[in-house]
């Protein structure tokens, strides 16, 4: 899409962000809608939903899963 205004990330559609993660543009909308991607916002021309570049990215690299609570001695 473009650059958002004041630094150099990008603004991505959800179809965009759909690419680059490897999913649906319904996914993205759900992690959208479930606040999820933190830059996440409704875009008055067509109610649709944009969202940082680096908010993706991020999101597609964090460990999956919880963390194990049972100490290494168990």
């Amino acid at each position: 899409m473009e650059p958002a205004r004041g630094g150099g990330d990008r603004i991505l559609t959800a179809i965009e962000a759909a690419e680059v993660m490897g999913v649906s543009p319904i996914r993205i909308r759900q992690l959208c809608q479930e606040r999820k991607l933190i830059s996440a916002r409704r875009v008055e021309l067509n109610e649709r939903w944009v969202v940082l570049e680096s908010d993706v990215l991020a999101f597609e690299r964090r460990p999956i899963g919880r963390p194990s609570t049972r100490s290494a001695a168990q």
